[in-house]
This record gives C-alpha cells, structure tokens and sequence, in this order.
C-alpha cells in the first residue's frame, strides 16, 4: 500500500511496508536492477545522519 511522506522537502510516493522488507534483505540476496546498484553505491556514501533519513 503506498503512503505519500515528506523527507526534508521533498514528498514521496512509497510502499513503505514493501520498502522496508526489502532494506531488511542481506544485500547478496537483493536485485541487481540499475535503480538497486544506484541505491547501494549511494548508501556507502552517506554520512550516517543522512542514512537514518531512510530509516522510517
């Protein structure tokens, strides 16, 4: 079910149950989709606070 929430000021659009399961995956067992390998290399680069923006 998707479910509109604001990050900063930005509104997203997400499924955020079905988000959240998939973040909870073991990496070796994720996609390798270009959205997914993007959204890996970019999490590496994140200071920490800016990664608990993904944390909902």
């Amino acid at each position: 079910m998707y479910e509109t929430i604001r990050v900063g000021d930005w509104l997203i659009k997400a499924d955020v149950e079905e988000t959240r399961k998939q973040y909870e995956k073991d990496i070796k067992d994720m996609c390798e989709c270009g959205n997914c390998l993007n959204y890996y290399e970019a999490v590496n680069e994140l200071p920490v606070q800016k990664d608990q923006v993904l944390e909902i």
